[in-house]
């Protein structure tokens, strides 16, 4: 069926076969029997460059667990264009790597007025790329499906507004590392202050 397909895009249209896709757009594919493994290690590898990072301290997670981030704080502000650039760049490498979205989307919050306190979040996930660059996404061949689910949220994490972000990801298949056929979805929760019996409620209604 896929020979045929390619026959017919080559009549139909001016189109040269340049064989198995191997890189587009960044994204850095590797075809074995039976797999299929995408990521982004030379964009990765670019973006640390471009920030004087590559060969920075490697650490083990892309954000402290403890660390709360405020609009405003009394860090000092930063060069704002630099922080959007940044996580800009970060927000494009989440597409292979699901390991970076809670921390990317965390950071993203603050590219109106960015503070140098948002800055020290941003390199810390720059420095969590350095030793992981090599992450990505297996797609891997399988007759058997099965979907799971998890849901998870930081009760009451905006102080401010007292909003919890609640996340959900799903996936269909049995796979090495969460891609193939994957559901993510997080947003703020619109009912603020839940009791820890209600949100869980609250999570499955959001997560669909």
């Amino acid at each position: 069926m896929l020979m045929e397909f390619k026959e017919e895009m080559l009549r139909t249209f001016e189109m040269s076969d340049l064989g198995p896709l191997r890189y587009f757009l960044g994204l850095e594919v590797k075809q074995k029997p039976g797999s299929l493994f995408v990521s982004q290690h030379k964009y990765a590898e670019d973006l640390l460059k471009k920030t004087r990072m590559l060969h920075s301290k490697a650490i083990s997670t892309p954000m402290n667990s403890n660390e709360k981030l405020y609009v405003k704080d009394n860090s000092g502000n930063t060069d704002s264009s630099r922080y959007r650039r940044i996580v800009g760049s970060l927000l494009y490498l989440t597409h292979t790597r699901p390991d970076l979205m809670y921390a990317v989307g965390v950071v993203s919050r603050f590219m109106q007025a960015p503070t140098s306190h948002h800055m020290g979040a941003v390199k810390r996930i720059l420095h969590y790329i350095s030793r992981t660059m090599s992450f990505g996404l297996l797609y891997t061949h399988n007759d058997q499906f099965k979907l799971t689910g998890y849901t998870d949220s930081d009760w009451g994490a905006r102080r401010t507004t007292g909003r919890a972000p609640p996340v959900g990801f799903f996936r269909l298949d049995q796979l090495q590392l969460p891609g193939a056929r994957r559901s993510n979805r997080s947003r703020l929760c619109p009912v603020l202050k839940l009791s820890t019996s209600l949100l869980p409620r609250w999570l499955v209604k959001l997560c669909g």
